[in-house]
């Protein structure tokens, strides 16, 4: 049977490295908008949970897809599982007739056993929407049609961001930002209430004695690193290069990236806790483990309150920007300001958990 004629399970399936899972879920998501049936792991994690991978995976790579798209990077060649996908996939392209394996360029990296006359299409060049436009040409689907115009707001569903980013309107690139902050804090929301709970899965690890002050006394220095990202993210000239000059058109990737980077922040500060609440460690050090699981509780409850704030305000630009008089006042600028830093108190009572469970070690010795 030819397969044009046969009947797949998904559409495409996706291989790439770990380091590219957020370029490639923003690919899948544009896909999922139009009803385009991917195998990306991250949504398969019940039905993977416990199965024979290599079984698994040959499966899916080798039979149960149309097409398998390869994002080729510098580390994809470097993973086991990319290169059990890989071959998998190679071993279906040797055996049929047409194009089955359908290489994106992330960088200037080969993909080994591929042919080199074999065409790629280059992500730097074609850009998300690119990928995605050339996958629905490649499956011959209509795209799920898309409004000739916008109702003015922040997006709710990847449905309304795609259109967002197709059609363009007014302050879309404020809406944008916005809408990814808002879904990315949504998705997180599991992990956030965990936190808010003061829940945390058990690690398996267990810390005792000096393994233990040695453990929980780097987090300050975690936590500091987590708001120099955070200051990092919002840094001025990312926001020029991303947004645009005032009167110029932003670039809706570096939009998306820059909202990626904070809710990256965001997510960390919520797995740091985590990790210290699911670890063991001795009584007398208990102290200073819950101290170090609140470093992240002001900046948290900052960016939570961030990205509401903002997508307030980008919902009130309209009205806002008709209400002003640019001959009098200039290009209309809305400013936000946001101030993270750690906490002094939990920091004072942090070191005096510290001391608390050396001064034990020593009374133990």
């Amino acid at each position: 049977m030819a397969d044009e004629e046969r009947q797949f399970k998904f559409d495409i399936a996706v291989s790439f490295a770990g380091e590219n899972r957020d370029y490639v879920e923003r690919v899948v998501r544009g896909l999922d908008a139009d009803a385009v049936t991917v195998f990306y792991d991250g949504d398969y994690k019940a039905e993977i949970w416990g199965e024979n991978l290599v079984d698994y995976l040959t499966e899916v790579y080798q039979h149960q897809a149309r097409y398998v798209v390869v994002f080729v990077s510098a580390g994809y060649a470097d993973k086991m599982w990319t290169n059990l996908e890989r071959k998998s996939a190679l071993a279906r392209a040797l055996a049929q007739r047409g194009p089955y394996v359908l290489p994106v360029r992330l960088d200037d990296a080969e993909l080994s056993g591929l042919l080199p006359t074999v065409a790629y299409l280059d992500a730097r060049v074609e850009g998300i929407q690119g990928i995605i436009d050339a996958i629905h040409a490649k499956l011959g689907t209509d795209r799920t049609e898309t409004p000739t115009v916008y109702e003015g707001r922040v997006p709710q569903t990847p449905d309304e961001l795609q259109d967002l980013i197709t059609l363009r309107p007014d302050f879309w690139e404020f809406w944008l930002y916005a809408g990814t902050l808002k879904l990315g804090i949504k998705a997180l929301e599991g992990k956030y209430l965990d936190y808010e709970m003061g829940y945390a899965k058990p690690t398996g690890r267990s810390y005792k004695g000096r393994d233990a002050y040695e453990f929980l006394r780097s987090t300050n220095t975690n936590a500091l690193a987590l708001i120099n990202s955070f200051n990092t993210v919002l840094d001025g000239d990312a926001w020029v290069r991303a947004f645009g000059l005032p009167g110029e058109p932003g670039d809706p990737e570096r939009i998306q990236h820059m909202a990626q980077r904070l809710l990256d922040v965001y997510e960390g500060f919520l797995d740091e806790a985590a990790r210290l609440l699911g670890s063991t460690v001795p009584d007398s050090f208990r102290r200073a483990q819950s101290a170090a699981a609140k470093y992240g509780k002001d900046p948290i409850e900052k960016i939570r309150a961030l990205v509401t704030e903002f997508a307030e305000t980008a919902n009130r630009l309209p009205e806002m920007s008709a209400e002003h008089d640019d001959d009098q006042n200039g290009p209309l600028k809305v400013t936000m300001k946001i101030t993270v830093d750690l906490d002094e108190r939990v920091n004072d009572d942090f070191i005096e958990g510290l001391r608390e469970g050396i001064e034990s070690l020593a009374a133990d010795d």
